[in-house]
Protein backbone atom coordinates (compact mmCIF):
# COMPACT_ATOMS: atom_id res chain seq x y z
CA UNK A 1 0.00 0.00 0.00
CA UNK A 2 3.03 2.14 0.84
CA UNK A 3 3.84 1.48 -2.88
CA UNK A 4 1.06 2.69 -4.12
CA UNK A 5 1.06 5.77 -1.94
CA UNK A 6 4.64 7.01 -3.21
CA UNK A 7 3.89 5.82 -7.05
CA UNK A 8 1.00 8.11 -7.07
CA UNK A 9 2.98 11.05 -5.40
CA UNK A 10 5.79 10.56 -7.40
CA UNK A 11 3.60 10.51 -10.56
CA UNK A 12 1.18 13.56 -9.30
CA UNK A 13 4.74 15.50 -8.58
CA UNK A 14 6.32 14.90 -12.45
CA UNK A 15 2.71 15.94 -13.64
CA UNK A 16 2.63 19.15 -11.26
CA UNK A 17 6.37 19.61 -13.07
CA UNK A 18 5.35 19.14 -16.23
CA UNK A 19 2.39 21.49 -16.64
CA UNK A 20 4.31 24.37 -14.42
CA UNK A 21 6.68 23.97 -17.54
CA UNK A 22 4.19 24.21 -19.88
CA UNK A 23 2.60 27.08 -18.72
CA UNK A 24 5.44 29.10 -18.35
CA UNK A 25 6.65 28.43 -22.22
CA UNK A 26 3.16 29.22 -23.14
CA UNK A 27 3.13 32.18 -21.68
CA UNK A 28 3.18 34.95 -23.79
CA UNK A 29 6.00 37.73 -23.29
CA UNK A 30 6.30 41.05 -25.06
CA UNK A 31 9.79 41.31 -27.79
CA UNK A 32 10.03 44.72 -29.20
CA UNK A 33 11.99 45.02 -32.37
CA UNK A 34 13.94 47.92 -34.21
CA UNK A 35 15.06 47.87 -37.69
CA UNK A 36 17.78 50.18 -38.11
CA UNK A 37 19.59 51.20 -41.96
CA UNK A 38 23.36 51.49 -42.14
CA UNK A 39 23.04 55.19 -41.70
CA UNK A 40 20.88 54.62 -37.86
CA UNK A 41 17.42 55.74 -40.21
CA UNK A 42 14.54 53.73 -39.21
CA UNK A 43 13.40 50.72 -41.70
CA UNK A 44 9.46 50.80 -42.05
CA UNK A 45 8.07 47.93 -43.83
CA UNK A 46 10.46 45.26 -42.97
CA UNK A 47 8.91 41.77 -42.27
CA UNK A 48 9.83 40.10 -39.05
CA UNK A 49 9.28 36.49 -38.67
CA UNK A 50 10.77 34.46 -35.18
CA UNK A 51 10.47 30.61 -36.11
CA UNK A 52 10.63 28.53 -32.68
CA UNK A 53 13.19 26.09 -32.85
CA UNK A 54 13.33 24.34 -29.36
CA UNK A 55 9.12 24.25 -28.90
CA UNK A 56 7.24 21.32 -29.82
CA UNK A 57 4.72 22.44 -32.70
CA UNK A 58 1.80 21.14 -30.90
CA UNK A 59 2.72 23.91 -28.41
CA UNK A 60 1.86 27.03 -30.42
CA UNK A 61 0.58 25.60 -33.50
CA UNK A 62 -2.60 27.97 -35.19
CA UNK A 63 -4.67 27.88 -37.83
CA UNK A 64 -3.19 29.88 -40.55
CA UNK A 65 -5.14 32.95 -41.28
CA UNK A 66 -6.68 34.00 -44.52
CA UNK A 67 -5.13 37.14 -46.17
CA UNK A 68 -5.84 39.35 -49.48
CA UNK A 69 -3.37 40.98 -51.83
CA UNK A 70 -6.05 43.81 -53.41
CA UNK A 71 -5.53 45.39 -57.02
CA UNK A 72 -6.00 48.73 -56.40
CA UNK A 73 -4.72 51.50 -58.73
CA UNK A 74 -2.79 49.05 -60.84
CA UNK A 75 -0.83 48.06 -57.61
CA UNK A 76 -0.65 45.04 -55.32
CA UNK A 77 -1.86 46.49 -51.82
CA UNK A 78 -0.11 45.43 -49.59
CA UNK A 79 2.85 45.90 -51.57
CA UNK A 80 4.40 43.51 -48.76
CA UNK A 81 2.83 40.38 -47.12
CA UNK A 82 3.63 38.00 -44.49
CA UNK A 83 1.66 35.19 -44.06
CA UNK A 84 2.00 31.82 -42.32
CA UNK A 85 2.47 28.66 -44.19
CA UNK A 86 -0.57 26.90 -45.55
CA UNK A 87 -2.59 30.51 -45.23
CA UNK A 88 -5.02 30.37 -48.53
CA UNK A 89 -4.49 34.02 -50.21
CA UNK A 90 -7.28 36.21 -52.26
CA UNK A 91 -6.31 38.41 -54.98
CA UNK A 92 -9.59 40.60 -55.62
CA UNK A 93 -9.18 43.07 -58.54
CA UNK A 94 -10.58 46.41 -57.00
CA UNK A 95 -9.53 48.31 -60.08
CA UNK A 96 -11.81 48.81 -63.85
CA UNK A 97 -9.70 47.33 -65.76
CA UNK A 98 -8.56 43.41 -66.04
CA UNK A 99 -5.17 41.87 -64.47
CA UNK A 100 -3.61 38.87 -65.04
CA UNK A 101 -1.80 38.04 -61.71
CA UNK A 102 1.05 35.15 -61.68
CA UNK A 103 4.13 34.07 -59.61
CA UNK A 104 7.10 31.68 -61.00
CA UNK A 105 8.35 31.77 -57.86
CA UNK A 106 9.70 28.31 -56.55
CA UNK A 107 7.45 28.79 -53.23
CA UNK A 108 4.38 28.90 -55.09
CA UNK A 109 3.59 28.87 -58.81
CA UNK A 110 0.33 30.14 -60.16
CA UNK A 111 -1.46 32.04 -62.38
CA UNK A 112 -4.98 33.81 -62.28
CA UNK A 113 -5.64 34.61 -66.37
CA UNK A 114 -7.17 38.08 -66.95
CA UNK A 115 -10.51 39.01 -64.65
CA UNK A 116 -12.18 41.86 -63.10
CA UNK A 117 -15.38 41.91 -61.60
CA UNK A 118 -14.93 38.13 -61.45
CA UNK A 119 -13.51 37.06 -57.73
CA UNK A 120 -11.05 34.21 -58.25
CA UNK A 121 -10.84 31.16 -55.75
CA UNK A 122 -8.36 31.66 -52.49
CA UNK A 123 -4.97 29.97 -53.13
CA UNK A 124 -3.41 27.69 -50.70
CA UNK A 125 0.44 28.73 -49.94
CA UNK A 126 1.79 25.76 -48.23
CA UNK A 127 5.40 26.24 -48.65
CA UNK A 128 7.57 28.30 -46.92
CA UNK A 129 9.79 31.02 -49.22
CA UNK A 130 9.43 33.99 -50.81
CA UNK A 131 6.61 34.62 -53.70
CA UNK A 132 7.19 37.80 -56.14
CA UNK A 133 4.25 38.16 -57.76
CA UNK A 134 3.42 39.97 -61.10
CA UNK A 135 1.16 40.97 -63.55
CA UNK A 136 1.27 40.11 -67.72
CA UNK A 137 -0.32 43.45 -68.42
CA UNK A 138 0.85 45.48 -66.08
CA UNK A 139 4.35 45.08 -65.56
CA UNK A 140 5.24 47.58 -63.29
CA UNK A 141 2.87 46.12 -60.77
CA UNK A 142 5.31 44.33 -58.13
CA UNK A 143 4.51 42.14 -54.75
CA UNK A 144 5.74 40.44 -52.56
CA UNK A 145 4.35 37.78 -50.50
CA UNK A 146 6.77 36.33 -47.42
CA UNK A 147 5.12 33.11 -46.25
CA UNK A 148 6.56 31.58 -42.86
CA UNK A 149 6.48 28.57 -40.66
CA UNK A 150 5.21 30.22 -37.84
CA UNK A 151 2.70 32.10 -36.27
CA UNK A 152 4.73 34.49 -35.24
CA UNK A 153 4.98 37.58 -37.19
CA UNK A 154 4.53 41.25 -38.48
CA UNK A 155 5.80 44.43 -40.42
CA UNK A 156 7.68 47.33 -38.72
CA UNK A 157 5.66 50.62 -38.63
CA UNK A 158 6.36 53.96 -39.51
CA UNK A 159 9.11 54.05 -37.30
CA UNK A 160 10.77 50.68 -38.19
CA UNK A 161 9.54 49.09 -34.80
CA UNK A 162 7.46 46.53 -34.24
CA UNK A 163 5.82 44.49 -30.53
CA UNK A 164 5.27 40.61 -30.77
CA UNK A 165 3.99 38.16 -28.18
CA UNK A 166 5.32 34.84 -27.94
CA UNK A 167 6.20 32.16 -25.61
CA UNK A 168 9.53 31.52 -23.84
CA UNK A 169 11.67 29.63 -26.08
CA UNK A 170 14.35 29.93 -28.80
CA UNK A 171 13.83 31.47 -32.06
CA UNK A 172 15.08 32.12 -35.00
CA UNK A 173 14.47 35.98 -36.17
CA UNK A 174 14.70 36.85 -39.55
CA UNK A 175 13.76 39.65 -41.92
CA UNK A 176 11.94 40.16 -44.66
CA UNK A 177 12.06 42.71 -47.51
CA UNK A 178 12.72 42.88 -51.23
CA UNK A 179 15.67 45.72 -50.38
CA UNK A 180 17.50 43.75 -48.14
CA UNK A 181 20.96 42.61 -49.65
CA UNK A 182 22.26 39.51 -49.23
CA UNK A 183 23.92 39.95 -45.92
CA UNK A 184 20.82 40.92 -44.50
CA UNK A 185 17.80 38.88 -45.97
CA UNK A 186 20.18 35.90 -45.13
CA UNK A 187 21.16 36.82 -41.71
CA UNK A 188 19.88 34.57 -38.91
CA UNK A 189 19.65 36.30 -35.21
CA UNK A 190 19.09 33.07 -32.91
CA UNK A 191 16.91 34.82 -30.09
CA UNK A 192 16.03 33.21 -26.59
CA UNK A 193 13.00 34.62 -25.56
CA UNK A 194 12.78 34.79 -21.43
CA UNK A 195 11.17 37.75 -20.84
CA UNK A 196 9.73 41.23 -21.87
CA UNK A 197 13.06 42.19 -23.86
CA UNK A 198 14.29 45.15 -26.67
CA UNK A 199 16.17 44.31 -29.63
CA UNK A 200 17.31 46.29 -32.52
CA UNK A 201 18.21 44.98 -35.96
CA UNK A 202 21.19 47.43 -37.86
CA UNK A 203 21.12 46.37 -41.14
CA UNK A 204 24.75 45.47 -42.48
CA UNK A 205 24.35 46.67 -46.00
CA UNK A 206 22.42 49.35 -47.57
CA UNK A 207 19.06 49.61 -48.91
CA UNK A 208 18.38 48.75 -52.68
CA UNK A 209 17.20 51.28 -54.34
CA UNK A 210 13.57 51.38 -55.01
CA UNK A 211 12.83 50.50 -58.99
CA UNK A 212 10.55 53.07 -60.13
CA UNK A 213 7.23 52.52 -61.59
CA UNK A 214 5.80 52.81 -65.18
CA UNK A 215 3.30 55.82 -65.92
CA UNK A 216 -0.35 55.47 -66.03
CA UNK A 217 -0.07 56.53 -69.86
CA UNK A 218 1.35 52.74 -70.46
CA UNK A 219 -0.74 51.11 -73.64
CA UNK A 220 -2.26 48.83 -71.40
CA UNK A 221 -3.42 50.72 -69.17
CA UNK A 222 -7.53 50.62 -70.14
CA UNK A 223 -7.37 46.36 -70.92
Amino acid sequence: MRFTFFSVLLSFSILLLVSSFSASAATSQKVDILVLSTDHQSVPNVGISLIPINIPKTGYATAPEPQVVHQIDTQFSPHILMAQMGAEISFPNADNVKHHVYSFSEAKKFELRLYKEEKPEPIPFDKAGTVTLGCNIHDWMLGYVYVVDTPYFAKTNESGFVQLELPAGDYELRLHNPLLQFEDSEFVKLVKVSGTQNITMSLKQPLLRATDGFDEGDEFDAY
